[in-house]
């Protein structure tokens, strides 16, 4: 028997970072089809996707990924404490992620969104039936949850596009970038409608770098060290407001 898609309900609220203060405008096609696509975007340019995280940093940590170091002696920044923030190269490496920081986030607001329709709408795409009905669909075998978070995103595309013709309101996945959250795709009803298949409410829109407990989770997130400094977290935020 061919396996079927696993519905779920997503978490009530979600959180997204937008360029605009309108977190649930959809960008443009035209600007879309002028960039890397999407995860989860539709590879037939019917419908677009709205993308949240389950965590804050989470969707700091999506916007923030080009900020992911790539130090060769990642143990050394580990034991630098608050008396070697003089140390020039540790220090120019901060400058250049407060630089980033910065071009990412500045402008961009931080939004609380709730999903009002949580019935099972969406489609955990990492369950095992959902890989299962995606083999099928796929023509493939023994799918793993990491080819859909890698960085060839044919197959994710195409999972977005079969999970939109079942009728689903959209997706949920663990995250490519964050261990710790996951990214939930909510599908437009169709071209350019700007509506939704799920129904959702604006709790709450801030500028993105205000939120900074967030921020610094998500740095903390980026830098792939979990009990980095706070002295060093307290940096990059200074730096970047």
């Amino acid at each position: 028997m061919i396996s079927a898609y696993r519905a779920v309900a997503v978490p009530q609220t979600v959180y997204r970072v937008s360029r605009g203060a309108d977190p649930l405008k959809l960008p443009a096609w035209e600007r879309l089809r002028a960039a890397e696509r999407g995860r989860y975007d539709d590879p037939l340019d019917v419908f677009r996707a709205l993308y949240a995280s389950t965590s804050k940093s989470g969707a700091l940590v999506e916007t923030l990924a080009d900020l992911r170091p790539r130090f060769d002696r990642m143990h050394e920044l580990q034991a630098i404490g608050g008396e070697r923030l003089g140390f020039e190269p540790f220090r120019d490496a901060i400058g250049r992620a407060a630089a980033s920081m910065r071009e990412r986030l500045q402008g961009r607001y931080l939004a609380t969104i709730r999903v009002v329709d949580r019935g099972p709408l969406f489609v955990d795409l990492a369950a095992g039936a959902s890989r299962g009905r995606l083999e099928y669909r796929a023509r493939t075998t023994r799918l793993k949850t990491g080819q859909l978070t890698g960085r060839d995103r044919m197959l994710p595309r195409f999972a977005a596009r079969d999970v939109f013709d079942e009728g689903y309101a959209g997706l949920i996945m663990p995250s490519a970038e964050s261990s710790y959250a996951h990214t939930v795709a909510v599908f437009e009803t169709g071209y350019r409608t700007g509506c939704f298949r799920a129904r959702l409410e604006v709790i709450s829109v801030v500028p993105a770098l205000s939120s900074r407990t967030a921020v610094a989770a998500a740095i903390r997130a980026l830098l792939g060290v979990a009990a980095i400094s706070p002295l060093v977290v307290a940096e990059l935020l200074e730096a970047a407001s």
